[in-house]
């Protein structure tokens, strides 16, 4: 890493901490308060909290394996459960203090170095399937924008998130008809494309642009949406902060993007200013809605690198499982 990437790094971090300490001023919220309430959380909400993120990233990494088998067309070895789960996680742990799509992509492309392809499988694979956790989280935002507009209760954004879900799913098939109708015209007739052009060929002959793969991976990603909420709500039963379902459910979509934007390592201050701003206007008073959004930041990165740590430990032990079976398949062989 370059010293200007570390000096980067460093004042992105110092604003990520500033907007934290602002929230907490605006809110008039005592630190100390905050973290109180974290530390003494509810063990079993934090155990509950842990196995919804351990599913989290198990669904996450069966959308990466899904795509994985598209782009890869067979070369190179296929991406074992476990280290696909295993190499997620820890993509997920980094995630909460590095842009997700960077830390997963690191994570996943340093992983699949032994299999073959390793840029393509772990990089493009991982962007791609993380498009529609973006769509999904859009439409839902949509929903809950929809929501706070009319001043409804839990009824309308259920109504609105079912609407936009359904558009997401019945829809992505003809989105990606269209994506891969564009990637034609811009790459046909042409001996002397340019790098861009060559990438979206590649990106059409992949394979990915096609409706059955688009599909479930449009369905999972509404999956894990609302696993984050139903891990949302544990952590206010955690910190005994009461917060009606639908209103964590309103704010996750605006938490997301925030984080996505990348301004902030992880979205750091960010996510957290964005919980809490719709949160406020859902009718949750600033004071409580600011305790939970830093709360939910400190509970759900412990929960990750538990998650992170048991997923590296699967991994490595699944290698030496498969090592073993192999080296007593040959010498049996030889007997």
């Amino acid at each position: 890493m370059s010293f200007r990437s570390i000096i980067t790094v460093i004042v992105s971090l110092a604003v990520g901490v500033g907007l934290i300490v602002l929230l907490l001023l605006a809110s008039r919220v005592p630190w100390q308060e905050v973290l109180a309430r974290s530390l003494a959380v509810d063990r079993m909400a934090f155990v509950r909290l842990t196995l919804l993120f351990a599913l989290n990233s198990f669904l996450s990494s069966e959308k990466w394996r899904m795509t994985d088998r598209v782009i890869s067309h067979g070369e190179g070895n296929p991406l074992p459960r476990p280290t696909a789960f295993g190499l997620t996680a820890v993509g997920v742990a980094l995630g909460q203090f590095l842009p997700i799509q960077v830390s997963m992509s690191i994570a996943r492309t340093l992983g699949t170095l032994v299999y073959g392809r390793a840029l393509k499988r772990g990089t493009v694979a991982t962007l791609f399937e993380q498009a529609f956790d973006f769509l999904a989280a859009v439409l839902m935002m949509v929903a809950s924008a929809c929501t706070l507009l009319v001043h409804g209760g839990g009824a309308v954004w259920l109504a609105f998130a079912l609407s936009g879900a359904l558009l997401g799913v019945s829809g992505v098939g003809s989105l990606m008809r269209l994506v891969n109708r564009l990637a034609a015209r811009l790459t046909v007739k042409r001996t002397d494309l340019a790098h861009w052009r060559r990438t979206v060929l590649a990106f059409q002959q992949s394979g990915l642009f096609q409706a059955n793969l688009a599909r479930p991976l449009t369905l999972i990603s509404f999956a894990r949406f609302v696993v984050l909420v139903l891990m949302t709500d544990q952590v206010s039963s955690g910190i005994h902060i009461a917060i009606p379902l639908w209103r964590l459910a309103a704010a996750v979509p605006f938490g997301l993007l925030a984080a996505v934007v990348g301004i902030t390592p992880g979205g750091l201050g960010v996510s957290e200013a964005a919980y809490a701003t719709v949160l406020n206007l859902s009718g949750l008073p600033l004071v409580l809605s600011t305790q939970w959004a830093i709360a939910n930041r400190l509970l759900s990165s412990a929960a990750a690198f538990v998650v992170a740590g048991f997923g590296a430990m699967l991994s490595v032990a699944s290698k030496g499982f498969e090592r073993s079976r192999t080296q007593s398949a040959e010498n049996g062989r030889q007997a």
